[in-house]
């Protein structure tokens, strides 16, 4: 072989594996940022999300910690329990309710560095939350992590579930700002009116134009919320964007005194 073609050899071989390590460092560095990167190995992509949770539990060590007791519209006293730094939230401890709407343990949401949803755990069940189409469920149980399989209408739902209740508990907590979960038209409803009759306005205020009445039982699509409350007839509480089974969409006052879950044991109701 001539000495020139086996410089030209040489030579792409070097380039080659340059840009293999590039390639690498770069894989390594998008693996360093909370869920904004593509994994392909299911069993590292568990532990990976594990090892996340872990180092948010680990932050909690050293951050601020502010607690509330929730207002009487729950059935007992129970607390909330906030992990922050710097005024963003990392997680979020909350109540768990079995039927009945009796105390059964504890949830836990975490939050990014930037104060953006991306988990909920409670239990062993674990949901990461990063884009729509790779929302995924797992458990670990005893440090075995397995997969549950998720359709869209789960994924959506459950979404629209972490985004109405983080907003919930998080209206008590004014200093800690975070980051809104988007919720999707395409998700199936997951609140009930419960008055008689309630005002789904244009805008999240009193004041505004009301876009249709709502009877009792009207089941609604949740799509946001406002952060802060606001205060009617002596009820503190945010706002909440919605959908009706018109497709309207609008904004009603979300005191649970006016709308409540909707659910397997009020669905027929």
């Amino acid at each position: 072989m001539k000495e020139k073609e086996l410089f030209a050899i040489l030579l792409i071989s070097f380039l080659y594996a340059c840009n293999s390590s590039s390639k690498n460092a770069e894989a390594q560095k998008q693996s360093s940022v909370l869920i904004d990167r593509s994994i392909i190995d299911s069993k590292n992509e568990l532990s990976y999300y594990d090892s996340l949770l872990k180092a948010s539990d680990q932050r909690c060590l050293t951050a601020t910690v502010d607690s509330i007791m929730l207002p009487d519209t729950y059935s007992e006293s129970v607390y909330v329990l906030l992990h922050s730094s710097n005024h963003v939230p990392i997680k979020l401890k909350y109540p768990v309710f079995s039927d009945g709407g009796i105390r059964d343990g504890y949830g836990e949401y975490y939050f990014d560095q930037n104060g953006k949803l991306f988990a909920n755990r409670v239990e062993s069940l674990i949901k990461i939350f990063n884009e729509i189409d790779t929302i995924i469920s797992f458990k670990n149980t005893k440090g075995i992590l397995k997969k549950r399989p998720l359709s869209l209408i789960g994924k959506l739902s459950k979404l629209a579930l972490a985004s109405r209740e983080v907003a919930d508990y998080m209206q008590f907590f004014p200093d800690v700002k975070y980051m809104e979960t988007e919720a999707y038209p395409s998700s199936i409803p997951i609140l009930k009116t419960k008055s008689v009759e309630i005002d789904l306005k244009a805008s999240p205020n009193k004041e505004s134009k009301t876009l249709k009445v709502l009877s009792k039982r009207s089941r609604l699509v949740f799509l946001g919320s406002t952060q802060h409350p606001d205060l009617i007839n002596n009820k503190s509480w945010i706002w909440y964007r919605v959908i009706n089974d018109e497709k309207i969409e609008g904004w009603i006052f979300g005191h649970p005194s006016f709308v409540g879950d909707l659910n397997d044991e009020n669905f027929n109701e």
